[in-house]
């Protein structure tokens, strides 16, 4: 759609717009800020955010880059984001800067932290990691072409965990289609 509309409108959130060419242009930016993080086929990418244009284009670009996408619900506390990134092999998360006192006790308890993108103004105070602002702010490129199948798999969704450990269930690229 980017290619054939690209004003049209692809989402709103709020009062912020984005066409489908802005959301192509910022998820290509995202995929290339992934990849430049080491993420290649196969490679888990968690996204902690709420509903929002950052969002989409976290799992847009997710897929551009080849990863996996792993949504997390922003509300999840430490210790369950722990197990997460864990059971996941989780590689790169990108969560809120607002969200850095749930996120950094998770990130000290997994044995092979994710690096990180953060979504917000600034790196929270002790943080490392990437901001998503200074990977959109780079000049536009397009991500390596990442050699997917529609086997590939696309993204992994957790149960909510209620009645024990939460469980991954995996999706292909041909399940999202199909769906």
């Amino acid at each position: 759609t980017a290619g054939r509309d690209p004003s049209r409108t692809a989402l709103i959130a709020g009062d912020v717009r984005r066409s489908f060419a802005e959301l192509d242009r910022e998820s290509d930016a995202i995929a290339c800020a992934l990849q430049s993080a080491g993420i290649a086929r196969g490679d888990r990418v968690a996204v902690m955010l709420e509903n929002s244009i950052e969002y989409v284009a976290g799992l847009f670009g997710t897929l551009k880059a080849g990863g996996v996408f792993v949504p997390v619900n922003p509300s999840t506390k430490a210790d369950k984001l722990t197990y997460l990134l864990a059971d996941a092999g989780v590689r790169v998360l990108i969560a809120p800067a607002a969200l850095a006192r749930q996120v950094l006790p998770a990130l000290e308890a997994v044995e092979t932290p994710p690096a990180l993108l953060w979504v917000g103004a600034g790196l929270p105070g002790g943080a490392t990691g990437l901001l998503y602002a200074d990977a959109l702010a780079a000049p536009h490129r397009q991500p390596v072409d990442p050699g997917l199948i529609d086997q590939d798999l696309a993204a992994i969704m957790y149960t909510s965990g209620t009645t024990g450990r939460p469980k991954g269930v995996m999706l292909t690229h041909a399940n999202y289609v199909n769906t």
